[in-house]
C-alpha cells in the first residue's frame, strides 16, 4: 500500500509504503484504519475514504 497524490493506493510504486499483513489484509487494515499509525508510517493524512477504497479493493480480490 502507498500514497500517492490521488490518495491511498494498492501495490508497489513511487510513493511512501507501507506494508499490510500478506494472509489477512482486510483484518490487519481494519485495525490500522482505526488508529493514526496508518498516517503517521505513509507520513500523509489518511481519510476514512481512502481506506474504504482500498478495503474494497481488497474483498473484492484485487491487489493492484
Amino acid at each position: 500500500m502507498r500514497w500517492t497524490p490521488v490518495g491511498l493506493e494498492l501495490g508497489p510504486g513511487p510513493g511512501r509504503g507501507a506494508w499490510l499483513c500478506r494472509a489477512h489484509p482486510v483484518a490487519c487494515l481494519d485495525r490500522l484504519g482505526r488508529k493514526p499509525v496508518l498516517a503517521r508510517a505513509l507520513r500523509a493524512p489518511v481519510t476514512n475514504h481512502d481506506v474504504a477504497r482500498v478495503r474494497a479493493k481488497l474483498d473484492n480480490g484485487r491487489d493492484e
